[in-house]
């Protein structure tokens, strides 16, 4: 396998975490969801091109992680082809919800329509849609983060056990497999589970694990199994 062949799986990486970034965290810092409707609108209608770039960049984080997976794949069936089978399997369930997800977040921009604005002439009704997209769109993307979670833990097991990438990043993968499932079923179960201490830190070794990955294969490659 050549060394460009390689560094795929990098190169994929890098664009599932730039876009992912761009999408999740510095959209979502300069349009927050969290404001109340009629606020929502105003920031929507201010910052209209920032958030249609947000969603054409999560359309295309998802096309790449289409992608990612299979690559990974054809590095690691040779270690153990049924954790690599569940590496992919879990990560292509979560692409369709990611989807579904971002179609609620489409919703708002109809908000922003004059044809829209004139049919829902009560100020109420306009702002119920705009509550029912953002309850849609988090409700679908907790649903996602599981499967986020989930892909990462025969990945990282994969990584591990092969010695073909610096073990930690193995273990930072699985144990950030558990801080997505923490995290949604924390959310689920304590209602004052966002607020404390653990939310802000759970997701921390896979963001390190993912991004220490997506380095690794960029700038030492994969090296070819014995």
């Amino acid at each position: 396998m050549s060394q460009k062949r390689d560094r795929l799986a990098g190169l994929l990486y890098l664009v599932v975490v730039l876009t992912g970034l761009f999408s999740l965290a510095y959209v979502p810092s300069k349009v927050s969801l969290a404001a109340s409707p009629d606020v929502l609108l105003t920031k929507l209608a201010n910052s209209e091109s920032l958030f249609r770039l947000g969603i054409a960049s999560f359309a295309l984080e998802q096309i790449a992680f289409l992608l990612l997976p299979l690559v990974l794949y054809g590095y690691f069936r040779d270690v153990n082809a049924m954790a690599a089978k569940l590496m992919v399997l879990f990560a292509w369930i979560g692409v369709p919800l990611a989807f579904v997800a971002l179609a609620h977040r489409m919703d708002l921009l109809a908000a922003l329509d004059a044809t829209s604005l004139d049919t829902l002439a009560d100020p109420s009704l306009q702002h119920a849609a705009v509550s029912h997209a953002v309850s849609a769109y988090r409700n679908t993307m907790a649903m996602t983060t599981v499967f986020w979670g989930l892909w990462l833990a025969p990945f990282g097991y994969l990584v591990f056990v092969s010695g073909r990438l610096p073990r930690v990043l193995g273990v930072l993968l699985v144990a950030g497999c558990a801080g997505y499932l923490i995290d949604f079923f924390g959310s689920v179960v304590f209602p004052a589970y966002p607020e404390s201490w653990l939310a802000s830190r759970v997701l921390l070794p896979a963001a390190v694990g993912e991004i220490g990955t997506c380095l690794w294969l960029l700038i030492r490659g994969y090296p070819r199994p014995a």
